[in-house]
């Protein structure tokens, strides 16, 4: 059958006695092909996020909230039950000490729509070895006309320096 929204209203008298009904029926195919379509492409992109190995995020300038996926919170080895609250410091405190002051400035220069967010930096392992990570990311604007969020993703690209390295060796 075709799918239909339906909306039934009591109808009333002066007196609040009930004297009908009003029904109306809405034709919803699209909106349930346009949901199907949409999930299909929320998995494509998943699949594409897994495959690529991105560490994805978004930042909520406001109240500085944090959302990551679990890539992002396996490069910066963020544990399990960690709160998204304190994402931002596993992020700072990974990152090689002469790169911070340059990623921080990129990061604001971004916000103050100076430039685009793309930075590659070095972190620091737990067991000390060093891994490179490229972020990229788009500011996006409140209804105020102010910056409001910011998301993007973190590549490790170690292995990609590391074979050009090689080559050109």
């Amino acid at each position: 059958g075709l799918p239909v929204y339906l909306t039934v209203t009591a109808l009333r008298n002066k007196n609040k006695t009930v004297t009908g009904f009003l029904g109306m029926a809405m034709d919803i195919s699209q909106q349930k092909q346009d949901r199907i379509n949409l999930q299909s492409l929320t998995e494509h992109l998943n699949k594409a996020i897994i495959v690529a190995e991105l560490g994805t995020w978004s930042w909520h300038l406001q109240d500085n909230k944090h959302v990551w996926n679990d890539r992002m919170k396996e490069m910066y080895s963020v544990p399990a039950d960690a709160s998204p609250d304190s994402y931002h410091v596993y992020w700072y405190s990974s990152i090689h000490p002469e790169d911070l002051a340059d990623a921080v400035n990129a990061i604001q220069r971004a916000i103050e729509g100076l430039e685009p967010f793309n930075y590659t930096f070095r972190v620091v392992k737990a067991d000390g070895s060093i891994r490179y990570m490229n972020t990229a990311g788009l500011l996006e604007m409140g209804s105020d006309d102010k910056p409001s969020t910011m998301s993007g993703f973190n590549r490790d690209i170690t292995k990609q320096l590391e074979n050009e390295t090689s080559l050109q060796d």
